[in-house]
């Protein structure tokens, strides 16, 4: 924030902070529990399916407790500096309204939370074949 005033003399207000950070990093380090204590009891597909649910659950509560994700954040600093050349093709910031954010959000931290248990998962089998 500091560094976009000092530059522009203005920042963006509410863009993704440390509070979205804790929450997204919460329910990835919950999928990724999952994929560890449950490999040998559910399919591989379930798993990834929970993960996703968990990671959609976050995404909604941060964009319901009033924080945003990438989606979000990128919207407001295209608001908030209109003479930038910055777009989001396919979206338009002024219809990015509480629905779409929501929608985002969850698509946003369903396949963070997906991709980090997938891909320490198989970070994970990959050590232990080596040993």
């Amino acid at each position: 924030m500091d560094s976009f005033n000092l530059l522009f003399g203005a920042a963006p207000q509410d863009i993704t902070g440390a509070s979205e950070g804790v929450m997204l990093g919460a329910a990835a380090g919950t999928s990724l529990w999952l994929f560890r204590h449950f490999a040998d009891r559910f399919s591989r597909p379930l798993l990834t399916a929970a993960a996703a649910l968990i990671g959609i659950i976050a995404g909604v509560v941060i964009v319901l407790s009033g924080g945003q994700l990438l989606a979000g954040s990128l919207a407001m600093l295209i608001d908030s500096f209109p003479q930038a050349n910055l777009r989001m093709n396919g979206l338009e910031t002024a219809g990015f309204g509480p629905i779409s954010r929501t929608v985002t959000a969850a698509f946003e931290s369903a396949l963070f939370c997906d991709c980090v248990a997938v891909a320490i998962t198989a970070l994970d089998r990959r050590g232990t074949a080596r040993r």
